[in-house]
C-alpha cells in the first residue's frame, strides 16, 4: 500500500517545486525585464496566463476594442489577438511594430474599407482597462518604458503631468540649459542683441504662429496661439515641431502637429 502511494507523493512534491520554481523565475524577469512578461505568460505549462506583481497572481483579461467588437481583442497585459485571424476562424496574437519614438503600434484592418489603420497598444489598453473621469489626454507610462504596456505600468495624464514626469524619471533633460543662441549672421550671442520683438513671448510676439496638437492616434489635444508657447511648455526645439507642422516630419516629442487650416 505505502509502495503504491509514493509515486503519487513524489509527483505532488514534484509539482508544488516546478510551481515554486516557475513563479521565482517570473518575479525575476518581473525585476530585469517587464515587458518580456507576455512571453513566459504563453509557455505551453501555463493553464492560465498570468504574472507576478508584489506578490500577486493577475490574470490576462481579454476585451474587444471599439469599433473592432467581435474582430480585435486587446488585454490588461498589453497584447492584442484577432478573434477570425485571416479569416479561419481561429484567434491568434498579432506581432507588433516599433514606433520610432519607442511605442508600440498594433495594425487593424476595417473589413469594409480594406485599410489598416495603426493603434499605439498602450492606448488601447488604457481606454479598455483604466477609468478615465477626468478626460485627460495622454497615457503615461510609470516607469518609462514605452514596450511595457502592462496595465499595471499604465495611467492617464494631462500633456503637463506626462512630461513632468518624463522630467522626474530622466527621459527628458533640460536641452537650452546653458545653451547660448544664434542670429541669423551665424555670430553667437548672449541676449546683448536687441530688436523690436525680444523679449515680447506668445501672442504679444508679432511673429507667433499658431499650431495644433494631436496624440499619435489623431486625437486632438490642444490649440496653441503660439509654437514657441508649446516649446517652451515641453521644453522642445521649435525646429522640430515647425517641421511636423510643415509636414516635413511626422511626429515630434510623441506627438503630432499640424498648422490650423
Amino acid at each position: 500500500m505505502g509502495l503504491a502511494v509514493a509515486p503519487y507523493c513524489a509527483i505532488g512534491i514534484y509539482q508544488r517545486v516546478r510551481t515554486s520554481l516557475i513563479s521565482a523565475i517570473i518575479l525575476l524577469w518581473h525585476r530585469v525585464a517587464p515587458e518580456k512578461l507576455q512571453t513566459l505568460a504563453t509557455l505551453p505549462h501555463f493553464y492560465i496566463r498570468y504574472t507576478v506583481k508584489v506578490g500577486v497572481i493577475m490574470q490576462e483579461i481579454w476585451k474587444d476594442i471599439p469599433s473592432f467588437e467581435g474582430k480585435y481583442q486587446v488585454s490588461n497585459f498589453g497584447n492584442v489577438k484577432s478573434l477570425n485571424y485571416l479569416r479561419t476562424n481561429t484567434p491568434r496574437l498579432l506581432k507588433q511594430n516599433n514606433h520610432k519614438d519607442g511605442y508600440k503600434l498594433i495594425g487593424l484592418s476595417n473589413e469594409k474599407t480594406g485599410k489598416k489603420k495603426y493603434f499605439t497598444v498602450h492606448r488601447l489598453v488604457a481606454q479598455a482597462f483604466i477609468p478615465n473621469p477626468e478626460n485627460k489626454a495622454t497615457v503615461n507610462h510609470i516607469d518609462g518604458n514605452k514596450a511595457n504596456n502592462h496595465v499595471s505600468n499604465l495611467e492617464w495624464a494631462t500633456p503637463q503631468e506626462n512630461m513632468i514626469h518624463s522630467f522626474k524619471i530622466g527621459l527628458r533633460k533640460n536641452q537650452h540649459k546653458g545653451r547660448s543662441r544664434k542670429r541669423s549672421s551665424g555670430k553667437r550671442y548672449n541676449g546683448i542683441y536687441k530688436s523690436p520683438v525680444l523679449g515680447q513671448k506668445g501672442v504679444n510676439n508679432h511673429n507667433h504662429t499658431a499650431v495644433l496638437q494631436y496624440d499619435l492616434n489623431g486625437n486632438f489635444i490642444k490649440k496653441w496661439d503660439c509654437m514657441a508657447d508649446a516649446c517652451r511648455f515641453y521644453n522642445a526645439n521649435s525646429g522640430a515641431i515647425s517641421q511636423c507642422a510643415n509636414n516635413k516630419r511626422k511626429t515630434a516629442y510623441g506627438f503630432i502637429w499640424k498648422k490650423p487650416s
